[in-house]
């Protein structure tokens, strides 16, 4: 569980299995959920933009909550501007980015025969965090 610590309170924010299912949901179409593999992309490359930030943070506070919370985007845009904008290359947005990348690397294990995809994606996590 990651606690974001904003002057109005603290909000729990929980990421795991499921938040990914609803982040590829909130991503994709009505019809049609983002595939898990866009998603590791979208997580792992350095295009962030709002509307990603907002399904990050929408799909942890529905996880933590277990089940839907009455944030909006408005809330999510004054957390990140509480938080120093989206560019802020230090404080809690990117702890909490950097939580959902060790949490996510902790959930998924590599398939037998598959090379080091561990390796992999810390290397791409430490380009996100240099590159932010």
């Amino acid at each position: 569980m990651f606690e974001l610590k904003l002057k109005s309170g603290i909000v729990p924010l929980k990421w795991g299995t499921w938040a990914m299912r609803r982040a590829c949901e909130l991503a994709g179409t009505k019809e049609t959920p983002l595939p898990l593999e866009d998603f590791f992309g979208s997580l792992l490359g350095s295009a962030y933009d709002f509307r990603k930030i907002a399904i990050f943070l929408q799909s942890a506070a529905e996880c933590a909550a277990r089940g839907p919370v009455e944030y909006t985007e408005f809330d999510f845009g004054d957390w990140v501007d509480e938080c120093g904008g989206i560019l802020a290359k230090d404080g809690p947005m990117i702890d909490f980015f950097q939580y959902v990348v060790n949490t996510t690397v902790n959930t998924v294990t590599p398939l037998p025969g598959e090379q080091n995809v561990e390796q992999t994606i810390d290397e791409k996590k430490n380009n996100v965090v240099e590159g932010s």
